[in-house]
């Protein structure tokens, strides 16, 4: 186990500069199930809700993600056989937002982004498991 945070601890530095390298958006920093709620709005379309905004900062295009997948599966709020649909329905979602606000970057960016703070995140927790 020790071998495992050390080698994720030599790694850091290559992975931060590549993630500062990405376009830079504004972000929850904690969006997961429990901090996030449909409400209905004045005509009674539903809005998302975020709370708990004290992580909020900037951060890597299509970084959270992997929290709002990733968090769901830890904290037993979703299935881990649907993982696969969840990151993609999140994706899209992520993306129309983005489009929404302007953004017209290329949305293998996000893709990329999502997948390494993802795996990164997994392979972190399977080595706290050693």
């Amino acid at each position: 186990m020790v071998d495992a945070y050390l080698r994720i601890w030599d790694e850091r530095a290559d992975f931060l500069n590549a993630l500062e390298r990405l376009p830079q958006v504004f972000c929850h920093r904690d969006a997961f199930r429990r901090n996030l709620f449909l409400r209905p709005d004045y005509i009674d379309t539903d809005r998302l809700v975020a709370i708990d905004w004290a992580f909020a900062g900037p951060g890597a295009v299509g970084e959270e993600l992997a929290t709002l997948v990733l968090a769901g599966i830890a904290f037993f709020e979703v299935e881990l056989s649907i993982m696969g649909d969840l990151e993609q329905v999140a994706f899209e979602a992520y993306l129309e937002g983005l489009r929404d606000a302007g953004w017209q970057g290329d949305p293998r960016i996000v893709r990329w982004t999502m997948r390494r703070v993802h795996s990164d995140t997994v392979r972190d927790a399977r080595s706290r498991r050693c």
